[in-house]
């Protein structure tokens, strides 16, 4: 990174020589760092940081959403799954970015009864809210601690009552939810089925 001064000179026989200089700057991009996506429950006020390798001037956007644009460190006001774009431009004009994406999640309902009867209404285990958690993990037992049940993709394949291919006897059972997003605590209690 610098600037150099560089002269240049055209000759041509009898002519007179010309000459010229011109400046030439050199500089880097800055590195820029926004951090990891963050995760928020319903509206909320959120701090975000960039962290950048040398002075820069530092923008970001939308601009709508943020009580300053022009601050390492700043606030926006989240309503919904939202990304953010800060740019960093260090001198001569170098411009670097980063995105950072900040997920509101849905808050979560979690079903305590179901009838796994096979007449297609209420024949799985419903957790409203769950397509929020990508991460989760849910774990069912049995009054005698035996683990019935275990989704740890997201709870994409629900409770359907069966453990090995078998329904369940009607009874309570206890499940554990991890949400596994680094903000919501984990969940626990009593889930019945009856037919």
């Amino acid at each position: 990174m610098g600037k150099g001064v560089f002269t240049w000179n055209i000759q041509s026989g009898a002519c007179p020589v010309s000459s010229d200089e011109v400046l030439i700057e050199i500089g880097y991009a800055p590195n820029v760092d926004a951090g990891p996506d963050l995760y928020t429950q319903g509206v909320a006020r959120v701090r975000v940081q960039v962290e950048v390798n040398q002075p820069s001037i530092i923008n970001w956007e939308p601009s709508i959403i943020l009580d300053e644009i022009d601050q390492l460190v700043t606030y926006a006001n989240i309503e919904e799954t939202t990304e953010l774009v800060v740019s960093a431009t260090s001198e001569p004009f170098c411009t670097r970015q980063d995105t950072l994406k900040i997920r509101v999640l849905s808050p979560v309902e979690i079903n305590t009864v179901f009838t796994p009867d096979g007449d297609d209404i209420n024949d799985e285990w419903n957790i409203e809210g769950s397509e929020s958690y990508p991460k989760m993990k849910v774990v069912v037992f049995n009054r005698w601690g035996a683990k019935v049940y275990e989704s740890d993709d997201g709870y994409k394949t629900k409770f359907d009552g069966k453990h090995n291919g078998n329904l369940l006897p009607v009874s309570s059972y206890y499940y554990v939810i991890e949400f596994n997003d680094g903000i919501t605590d984990p969940r626990d209690g009593n889930l019945t089925i009856i037919y």
